[in-house]
Parts: structure tokens; C-alpha cells; sequence
């Protein structure tokens, strides 16, 4: 069973060093949600067309939704300055987003409101961190 990307993050974070984070890391490495969340977290040049801080949502009473991120990513550039969500409007665009936050593990919604204000996604996981367990992912 694939691990939830908040499961991934605690793991991380549970690790003592950081040659035991890197580790941990490294064992996703085929993981491309877990590396780009990562990336959107620290890349200082990606631009988010929401407001910064939490919406109003209410998180999801099903807590049985470890893989409900995967599934939901590919409409995560509706949130970016990406040419595909021109069109969008921001009540649009924000209303999706709830959507999405609601959709999700309680713990997974709160990693997301934390790549979106490009807050520290755990102990220790900095830009020089992942940079090491996942050369060329950060520009």
C-alpha cells in the first residue's frame, strides 16, 4: 500500500539526523507527488494564485484517505501562475481549492496549506535537505 504524503513527512521528521532524513527521503524517490510538493514548497520563483493563510474548509471526517492526494494533484495547477488556469476566475479557482482541502486526509490538508505558504514541512526539511536527498529537483 502506498504511503500517504503526510506519513511520508512524519517519517521524515521521526528520523534523529539528517543522514537519516536524506534516507528516508531517498526511499520515495519515485514518489513525483511527495518531490513536487516538495519543490512547491521551497521554490521561491513558483508563484500561487490563492491568498495566503487557511480557507474556510471543514476538514474530512474520513480519515481513510491516504492516497485521495494523489489522485486530486494533477489539479494543482489551477493553483499556480500556470498558462493552462488563465481562464480561471479566483473565486473559481479558490472554490476548487476548498474542494480539494475537503477531499483530502485531514493531515494531507494541512501539508497543502503549508506548501501554498511555502511554510517548513517538517524538522528539518529545508531547501539545502532535499536539495542533497534529490539532486536537480530545486533549481
Amino acid at each position: 500500500m502506498k504511503l500517504g504524503i503526510y506519513e511520508i513527512l512524519n517519517r521524515v521528521n521521526a528520523a534523529s539526523g539528517k543522514k537519516e532524513k536524506i534516507e528516508e527521503l531517498r526511499k520515495h524517490n519515485d514518489n513525483q507527488v511527495l518531490k513536487l510538493l516538495l519543490k512547491m514548497s521551497l521554490d521561491k520563483g513558483l508563484r500561487w494564485k490563492l491568498p495566503e493563510g487557511e480557507p474556510p474548509y471543514k476538514p474530512s471526517p474520513d480519515v481513510d484517505q491516504q492516497g485521495m492526494l494523489y489522485n486530486e494533484f494533477k489539479k494543482f495547477y489551477l493553483f499556480l501562475d500556470d498558462p493552462r488556469s488563465a481562464n480561471v476566475t479566483p473565486i473559481k479557482r479558490e472554490n476548487i481549492f476548498i474542494n480539494l482541502l475537503e477531499a483530502l486526509h485531514p493531515e494531507d490538508a494541512k501539508i497543502v496549506l503549508k506548501v501554498k505558504d511555502k511554510k517548513p514541512l517538517g524538522k528539518g526539511i529545508t531547501e539545502k535537505l532535499v536539495a542533497e536527498a534529490f539532486p536537480g529537483l530545486l533549481q
